[in-house]
């Protein structure tokens, strides 16, 4: 049964694709099938040279070679796994007694950075500098450490020491993301020049420039440099023999905008199907999205049609990926910065006020779903609790899932509101119903802002491309309020300052209307 429908399959794809895209999918499916299941090397030099390669492959640090001495004292056990960048299998190897080979010890620590294990991987990195002090591995454990304690929110601990030029594209690179952080851009645009200069071909620093450029307001080269990233990673492995719209007529033609990356992405750079539209009229635009996406953007874009991308892909002459609308159009302006979705759907998901209709009523989220920052943009629910002590507002959490735990501790809150959120379309209503949105930096910050509506967006302290790197206003939304850290990650100072400007944006309720 799975050969025959792997088989029709093939057919449908062929019929859309021709041979060349049957034969590239086959390559690419084989590929990662016998990288994740590769027979560990007999060759001793063979394997450290594999442990070169994967421990190298995304540019992160500077250059470290393996030689044969440091594959004969990897463990089997431990080596497979991470030879086959299964790096979950890695950590989960029995550790030796007593102090562990150097070779061990970095593989260890790369395959914990891999798995986001930002935490775990802080609390034993004191002992593994003590271990590999002197050895070819403590620069890499110095430059982990440093990434790490970013991945923490700890700024000034990061750049403690930090050369002020100099060195390989590892040291530049590390040197570049840590200055943008702090926000000292002249200096991280020179250290990101230096290496794409020595290392233009790898898509992780194209990549990263393309959002230090982004977030100093450099939209087109930003964008430039994101597409020529996703380009280098072969991010669209079934069109590269398809014709990628570059600007042509397409009057009577069909256009298939690919939306990409994450939720709040899609909802970013969907403002851009506007001027699409108004430079091409007689063009069918087909917007390829996530099913949960569909409805919303169906209703806020009625000239434009929207299929799941979960299904079939449908005909069309040229595709465009959405975040290179803006660049194919030239249109360096981020009109409309608000106001582009449409937020109220049929009928309030939450249903009629309590009590009078002047209560106020304000949606929250204070997290995102799992990634690698998610320990700098998420807030714990005790802690985000104190902004919701104002007796006269109802809040309503704009969260589709809550944990037990969460659960468990908003059951001990009688204004807080949780009601079932199917799809984006469920969460527009909910947020149109609202005074007010205070988010963490996930979608529905941009749910708030591209519906126009009034926003506190609580950003993370090294601030994501989009929120800039200074000011309270995002260049992308109008009605968004980008609060921010002082400098290291301080979530208590930044919930003060949300209660304060919430304090200020909601009249007081009468008592009157509070006991009606």
């Amino acid at each position: 049964m799975i050969l025959a429908r792997k088989l029709q399959s093939a057919v449908r794809l062929y019929r859309r694709g021709g041979l060349s895209t049957v034969a590239e999918l086959v390559w690419d499916q084989s590929r990662g099938y016998l990288e994740a299941n590769a027979i560990l090397p007999c060759s001793v030099k063979r394997q450290a040279a594999l442990m070169t390669r994967v421990f190298n492959e995304r540019a992160e640090y500077s250059f470290l070679a393996f030689d044969q001495a440091d594959a004969r004292l990897c463990r089997p056990l431990l080596l497979l796994p991470y030879l086959r960048r299964q790096f979950f299998d890695v950590c989960e190897c029995p550790m030796a007694p007593g102090e562990l080979p150097a070779a061990e010890i970095a593989i260890h620590a790369d395959s914990l950075f891999r798995r986001w294990e930002f935490q775990r991987l802080d609390a034993l990195l004191p002992e593994w500098r003590r271990q590999l002090a002197g050895t070819k591995f403590a620069p890499f454990l110095e430059q982990l450490g440093r990434r790490v304690a970013l991945r923490l929110g700890r700024l000034a601990e990061a750049a403690a020491g930090l050369a002020p030029s100099g060195g390989d594209v590892g040291e530049c690179r590390l040197r570049a993301e840590i200055l943008d952080a702090q926000g000292r851009m002249a200096e991280a645009t020179q250290a990101f020049t230096q290496a794409v200069h020595r290392q233009a071909d790898d898509p992780l620093v194209r990549l990263n420039f393309a959002f230090h450029l982004l977030k100093r307001g450099r939209l087109l080269e930003g964008l430039e440099n994101w597409g020529l990233a996703d380009r280098l990673r072969g991010s669209y492995p079934l069109q590269k023999r398809r014709r990628q719209w570059a600007g042509e007529n397409l009057e009577g033609r069909s256009l298939l905008v690919i939306f990409e990356h994450g939720f709040g992405d899609m909802i970013q750079f969907s403002r851009f199907l506007l001027p699409l539209r108004k430079t091409h009229p007689g063009a069918r635009i087909v917007g390829r999205v996530p099913g949960p996406l569909v409805g919303l953007l169906a209703r806020s874009f009625p000239d434009v049609s929207f299929v799941a991308a979960e299904g079939e892909e449908p005909p069309y002459d040229f595709y465009v990926p959405s975040l290179q609308l803006a660049l194919v159009l030239e249109a360096d302006s981020l009109e409309p910065t608000t106001g582009y979705l449409t937020l109220q759907g049929p009928a309030s998901a939450v249903g009629e006020r309590h009590g009078a209709t002047a209560r106020n009523r304000v949606g929250i989220c204070w997290r995102g779903h799992p990634r690698e920052y998610e320990l700098t943009r998420s807030i714990p629910i005790e802690s985000f609790s104190q902004v919701l002590s104002r007796g006269d507002t109802d809040f309503v959490v704009l969260l589709n899932k809550l944990t037990p735990e969460e659960d468990a501790f908003l059951e001990g809150f009688g204004n807080v509101l949780r009601p079932a959120i199917r799809d984006f379309a469920d969460l527009a209503s909910l947020v149109a119903d609202c005074d007010l949105v205070i988010s963490v930096d996930t979608a529905v910050a941009h749910v708030a802002g591209a519906g126009g509506k009034a926003a506190l967006l609580l950003s993370r302290p090294d601030s994501c491309w989009r929120w800039g790197y200074a000011g309270s206003r995002s260049q992308w939304y109008s009605t968004v309020e980008v609060l921010r850290h002082p400098g290291d990650l301080d979530w208590d100072v930044v919930l003060a300052e949300a209660r304060r400007r919430v304090q200020e944006r909601l009249c007081p309720v009468p008592a009157a209307a509070l006991d009606a």
